[in-house]
């Protein structure tokens, strides 16, 4: 996905968009695996990539919320 661009997935049910703040970047994380470990094989450093700024994603609002609490992210309208 480009910076600062939503990308052409749809929106999930319950989710919202979010923009990675300054203070966000390399803070926040989906918790979406980019390659599953399998059994017995480590998670690598890259497992659970973390956002940098500018960057668009998409997030549960509970969870967005606390993160904008934090300053970590703007929700996006």
């Amino acid at each position: 996905m480009s910076e600062g661009k939503k990308s052409e997935k749809a929106l999930a049910p319950g989710n919202v968009w979010c923009r990675i703040t300054k203070m966000g970047h390399d803070q926040v994380f989906t918790g979406v695996t980019a390659q599953p470990a399998g059994r017995g094989e480590a998670a690598g450093a890259d497992a659970f990539p973390r956002h940098a700024f500018g960057e668009i994603v998409q997030l549960p609002l509970v969870v967005a919320q606390a993160q904008e609490d934090n300053g970590n992210l703007e929700i996006q309208d």
